[in-house]
């Protein structure tokens, strides 16, 4: 196995951070063998490295040596003042690289990312590169010396960079290694403002004209897997007038925490440590002076706690604390003297616009008594790097959850500061465990012998190990109530679906992934491919005629669930005003493409509509990804919402939407909001070229009765289509990001629902509206529009 070293002095380990306007040294852990490396540091990627300490040293294991393999300084970043700096280290080459290797160690500067925040910078940031190439040339930026200065790695190699301003406004760089030196004059003074990094990298470094203006965007490095180059790293330190200490940046080991409060006075919290060493660890929760204990969880590095006898009366201090670092927040006492609650729903992120300030303050100026996030909180692209699959998904690898807790480590670093004083859960969907698409057919494990993706997915089941799905589980779903049924599927996959009463709130949270059928078996004749038929032969019955794909024996939600929900309806707690059924997905398919597309393959190329335009060939089409199938089930679920009058939440289709059920007729179901995505690359549209019947007065084209590709009823009273609304980012904006907004009036029961662009708020002086068609007032109990 490959591994990459990075070793710092005993000395060094026994230094708190030296933060100091013009020094920082950050430090890593001093204790046990862990992947993390420590709170000042953001290492890309995490899984890749591992602190390790003996003899009084420690040092960090590479598993999967590849390029940009970095160690980004959070606490300290390069200022803009012209003002001198330097930065330096010890490489120590553990294994050298191979002959040939174009890859480099050494220093990259004036990290930046795209959307002005450190966090995207540490994640996304690119700068220029200075070190020592593998043919032993020193380099800075596209600045080389003019022969092998470096003979061999064998031994330790003190690098150290220092930058100079001149009275031109340029700098002049001046790299050391050991006895040999280059020097850059003329720098640029825009290449080296942003984040700083240690890098050892078996992939070149871009031989950027440092000596020319940078340029608006700047490629990074590649980082592709593999390669042999691994050193290690010590004595870290970057210091000067130019640069400027951040030490409340650092991040870890307690990440953040996510809790409920139940009407019964049970608090349900969890932290989120960093990747520690776990054995023999616990975690303190002191709420008013008394204190439990938990256990950190060895994959998902989550200490779970429930509490009784909370007083739901009152706001309640609490402070978690590992070791001697602490982590504080307030339990907010249940609102049920609020004459309205306000619910905030998010889901689907695939990480454009990370951290997402603008979003994160828009959610917070509606004041959310609760937030839920409603699934893929992560995409598998987030943060770069690629996926870790392991061998087989029957054997636990806990890099592969390292891999995961990386990239869930940015939605926490996005929301931590809401979720500390705001009740909040997460509920998990296909791409929170590595799949495009997922249909759990009751927690089997999925057949891999047709590949990872496509093949795997069509097959059913979970194509990752039973570890990783429950360490997935347990950092997302783990602040709610405990199940109602908690016994786990036959594999050992762990289940959520459970009930939250809440300042009036009665909740049921379903698992509508877990246990849905695969189609492909049971529909051979449709030769599904990542769930869409491609079987087109129109003469073929069952394959056009929607309602004959209801094959006997599909499940959706399955029988626990069933069981649950018609349990939950059929028993309402007369002290609860309202009924919410929450789930990932929608009971239908709201998706239109092209009429001779058989695939939302083509959905990210598809033209951009300009506001007021509209597409000419869209269909209605047969998307078993969705929740319109199987149908018998869709409409017994729709059936038992309905009956408990509650208000289907949902996420997922990165489309967002609001309208009425239909079962046997149209509008005589429940009534359901989608929220939009936080960041998609599948801007999903409903545009179908027959508009929608019964229309309100002066309504869009694309509302109204439809029945969608599988011939469920539904009407649709609004819908967030992505416009190219030129707003910049567009990659962002027109794709018709946000989130969801609930308003329930106790005074009657009536819930208000609404769709925010991610730049809106109601605070906002000129964004300060929902999107088109909201808000939408209905009640409930009569499944009637208010207004």
């Amino acid at each position: 196995m490959i591994h990459k070293k990075l070793i710092l002095s005993a000395t060094a380990l026994l230094l708190p951070l030296q933060s100091h306007a013009d020094n920082v040294s950050p430090a890593l852990p001093t204790t046990g063998n862990q992947p993390w490396t420590g709170a000042d540091l953001w290492a890309n990627p995490m899984e890749d490295w591992q602190t390790k300490v003996t003899d009084g040293k420690a040092s960090a294991h590479n598993y999967h040596a590849g390029g940009d393999r970095e160690l980004v300084i959070l606490t300290a970043e390069i200022s803009e003042d012209k003002a001198p700096l330097e930065i330096s280290a010890t490489f120590d080459t553990i294994h050298a690289p191979a002959k040939g290797s174009k890859g480099f160690i050494g220093f990259q500067l004036g990290l930046q990312g795209l959307f002005d925040d450190y966090r995207d910078s540490a994640i996304y940031g690119a700068g220029f590169a200075a070190g020592i190439k593998a043919d032993g040339t020193l380099f800075i930026g596209g600045h080389s010396s003019e022969k092998p200065l470096i003979k061999n790695f064998e031994q330790p190699i003190d690098l150290k960079l220092t930058a100079k301003p001149s009275d031109s406004g340029t700098y002049t760089i001046t790299l050391t290694a050991g006895d040999h030196t280059l020097i850059n004059e003329g720098v640029h003074a825009s290449w080296l403002p942003g984040l700083a990094s240690y890098t050892v990298s078996t992939q070149a470094p871009n031989t950027h004209l440092v000596r020319q203006p940078r340029p608006k965007n700047v490629q990074s490095i590649k980082q592709n897997r593999g390669g042999s180059w691994q050193a290690a790293i010590s004595n870290m330190s970057l210091s000067g007038d130019k640069v400027t200490a951040h030490p409340d940046r650092s991040f870890g080991p307690i990440y953040w925490t996510q809790y409920t409060l139940e009407h019964s006075g049970k608090l349900n919290l969890i932290a989120q440590i960093a990747p520690v060493i776990t054995e023999g660890q616990s975690v303190t929760l002191t709420v008013d002076g008394q204190t439990s204990t938990a256990k950190i969880n060895a994959q998902s590095r989550v200490a779970t706690f429930h509490l009784d006898g909370i007083d739901v009366t009152k706001d309640h201090n609490y402070t978690v604390t590992w070791k001697d670092h602490t982590f504080a927040g307030i339990v907010r006492k249940e609102p049920t003297d609020k004459e309205n609650l306000t619910v905030a729903t998010l889901s689907c992120n695939d990480a454009t616009g990370f951290p997402h300030n603008l979003l994160v303050g828009n959610v917070k100026d509606h004041n959310p008594d609760l937030i839920a996030f409603m699934g893929d909180q992560i995409y598998e692209p987030i943060g770069g790097y690629g996926l870790l699959f392991g061998k087989n998904n029957t054997e636990y690898d806990d890099r592969t959850v390292l891999c995961y807790l990386r990239k869930y480590a940015m939605h926490g670093w996005s929301w931590r500061e809401l979720l500390r004083n705001t009740p909040a859960f997460a509920i998990p969907d296909d791409h929170d465990v590595f799949h495009g698409n997922i249909w759990g057919s009751g927690g089997k494990l999925a057949d891999r012998s047709g590949g990872i993706y496509a093949g795997a997915q069509d097959s059913g089941g979970y194509k990752m190990s039973v570890g990783f799905v429950n360490a997935v589980h347990e950092t997302q779903t783990g602040s709610l109530p405990l199940p109602i049924d908690p016994a786990p599927t036959e594999s050992g996959i762990s289940v959520y679906f459970t009930n939250w009463k809440y300042a009036g709130i009665d909740m049921a949270i379903l698992a509508d992934r877990q246990w849905k059928s695969a189609p492909k078996a049971l529909l051979p004749e449709s030769k599904i491919n990542n769930g869409w038929p491609q079987n087109r032969n129109k003469q073929r019955p069952g394959l056009t005629t929607p309602r004959e794909l209801d094959v006997a024996g599909a499940e959706l939600l399955g029988k626990r669930q069933e069981a649950f929900l018609e349990k939950w309806a059929s028993n309402k707690d007369e002290k609860s005003k309202w009924n919410l059924v929450i789930s990932a997905t929608p009971l239908m398919t709201l998706q239109s493409i092209p009429e001779d597309k058989f695939s939302d393959a083509v959905v990210p190329s598809l033209k951009r509509m300009k506001p007021g335009e509209y597409p000419s060939t869209d269909i209605p089409k047969l998307d078993y990804d969705s929740n319109g199938w199987p149908q018998s089930k869709r409409d017994l679920a729709v059936d038992l919402i309905t009956k408990a009058g509650a208000v289907h939440v949902t996420g997922d289709q990165h489309l967002g939407s609001s309208g009425q059920y239909g079962v046997k007729k149209f509008n005589d179901s429940a009534w359901w909001i989608s929220s939009p995505a936080i960041a998609n690359l599948w801007p999903r549209r409903w545009f179908p070229k027959d508009g929608g019947a019964n229309r309100v007065n002066g309504a869009p084209k694309y509302t109204g009765e439809f029945e969608d590709g599988f011939g469920n009823k539904m009407t649709l009273h609004a819908a967030s289509n992505p416009y190219d609304i030129e707003k910049e980012p567009s990659r962002l904006y027109d794709k018709a990001v946000g989130y969801s907004i609930l308003t329930l009036h106790r005074s009657d029961g009536t819930v208000t629902l609404a769709n925010w662009p991610y730049y809106a708020s109601p605070t906002n002086e000129t964004e300060n509206k929902p999107y088109l068609g909201w808000p939408i007032t209905i009640d409930p109990k009569t499944n009637k529009r208010v207004k």
